[in-house]
């Protein structure tokens, strides 16, 4: 493992954003510590996000949610921003779970088409609705685009993107 992590470690180094590190276990958080320890150059914020719920990778419960929260607060403090993204049906509540623990959140398509066993979700939107409505519920705020850029340290505004050719 450690050759493949440290060539994506050490071309992180002279990048202007964040680096996004994909964590399916809380092992991965202690070997991220670790290579992170041998760079001194390295763009913080760090981007460390959970993907809970695959084969092979810690559950979207919320006792395997919360352990993996505090071992990356204890490892890389205020110097991360932390997301979980939850796969597969329990994509929503590990969302949920995560808001609740002041995490970050991600939902989409990408790796989450049921929104549970028998129903499809129709499209992107239908999920980030569904995720705005649990949250507005517990009173909990969203970021706008301008300050999740911000936290990033994302360019102000964002850079321009050529449109797909058809």
């Amino acid at each position: 493992m450690r050759r493949r992590h440290q060539p994506l470690l050490l071309d992180g180094t002279d990048r202007r954003g964040p680096m996004e590190f994909e964590c399916y276990d809380v092992g991965h958080l202690y070997i991220l510590d670790y290579h992170l320890g041998r760079k001194t150059n390295m763009h913080k914020p760090i981007i460390v996000q959970f993907l809970t719920g695959i084969l092979g990778g810690i559950p979207s419960s919320i006792e395997h949610l919360l352990h993996m929260k505090q071992t990356a607060e204890n490892l890389f403090r205020s110097e991360m921003e932390l997301f979980i993204h939850g796969t597969g049906p329990q994509n929503m509540r590990a969302a949920a779970y995560g808001a609740m623990m002041g995490t970050n959140i991600r939902v989409g398509q990408e790796d989450n088409v049921t929104e549970r066993p028998g129903r499809l979700f129709k499209s992107n939107a239908e999920q980030i609705e569904k995720i705005r409505r649990i949250m507005d519920e517990f009173d909990i705020g969203l970021a706008t685009a301008e300050e999740a850029r911000k936290r990033l340290g994302l360019p102000h505004p964002a850079p321009k993107v050529a449109p797909m050719p058809a």
